[in-house]
């Protein structure tokens, strides 16, 4: 990470070592704002951090509320980089802002609208949601549902219905067979999928699989009422039993062992373990319709 001003830790106006270790690396970003590299102990990897004065005017009464107030230094706000909703995304775009307005370049080459979007998806209170897109490659969009922040179902005037998954909630998150199903407008490839933010459209059978994995990953999906989980796995047995069949044998195996597989890759021998609960199963009487929307 590049920063504004390189600073000697032993310069800072604040003690932080009861709170988070010894610095090993710090910078003003802006009057006011600090970013810091810190670590308990001499084979721990450094964790990232904001530290805010709560006298700068620079940043927002709002962005103060999600700091952390320093018990040796109560002047301080702390962010921790580890926890994506913590806010420091927010302080990350109003340091990005006193830049711009400035006339100062950002290190990192970053744009306001790219930390916007990023950011989107942790702290969508703030910078709002993302929109549903407007256009698909089945016609126009005519109504929506929101089914999570950037995954939409979409009926277009086509009379076509289709899953609508944004940049920032699929890239990385979908297994390589599912990402390959998705389809794009020609727009969005042609801005850049990350400044366009990229939609990937599925017909239902593939949205059936892409909803399927980001119910895996995301609590917002599980909590939203909108899935019939035990309706979404027979969907997927009827029409993609062989998604099924693999998924589970992998899970059999230990393939979707996120963890155990890091581990070994990193030398450390780990058995790896199955997950039963997340196996695709068939429930009897439950159906086939797992969308609870436009009843």
């Amino acid at each position: 990470m590049q920063h504004e001003t390189e600073l000697d830790p032993m310069d800072l106006p604040f003690d932080l070592e009861a709170d988070i270790g010894i610095i090993k690396e710090a910078s003003l970003e802006c009057p006011g704002v600090y970013y810091i590299a810190a670590s308990r102990g001499p084979f721990r990897v450094a964790d990232e951090y904001y530290v805010v004065d709560d006298d700068t005017s620079i940043i927002s009464q709002t962005a103060k509320r999600y700091g952390r107030r320093l018990q040796e230094s109560p002047r301080f706000l702390l962010y921790d980089r580890n926890d994506k909703s913590g806010g420091c995304g927010i302080i990350e775009y109003e340091i990005a802002k006193y830049r711009y307005r400035h006339h100062i370049s950002d290190p990192s080459g970053s744009t306001l609208h790219d930390i916007a979007i990023y950011n989107m998806e942790h702290n969508p209170e703030y910078f709002g949601t993302y929109p549903a897109p407007a256009c698909t490659p089945y016609g126009y969009t005519t109504r929506y549902q929101a089914l999570m922040n950037g995954v939409f179902w979409i009926e277009t005037d086509q009379c076509k219905e289709v899953l609508a998954v944004c940049y920032p909630m699929w890239n990385g998150d979908f297994s390589e067979g599912v990402m390959e199903l998705g389809i794009t407008v020609e727009t969005d490839e042609q801005a850049g999928m990350d400044t366009s933010l990229g939609y990937l459209f599925f017909d239902k059978t593939a949205g059936s699989l892409a909803l399927f994995e980001l119910w895996q990953l995301y609590d917002s999906l599980r909590n939203s009422e909108y899935i019939d989980y035990p309706a979404l796995m027979n969907y997927i047995w009827k029409y993609a039993p062989e998604y099924a069949a693999a998924h589970n044998l992998s899970n059999q195996f230990g393939l979707n062992d996120t963890l155990g597989l890091l581990l070994n890759a990193l030398g450390e021998e780990r058995e790896l373990q199955s997950f039963p609960e997340n196996n695709i199963s068939i429930s009897e009487g439950a159906g086939l319709r797992f969308l609870k929307i436009w009843e």
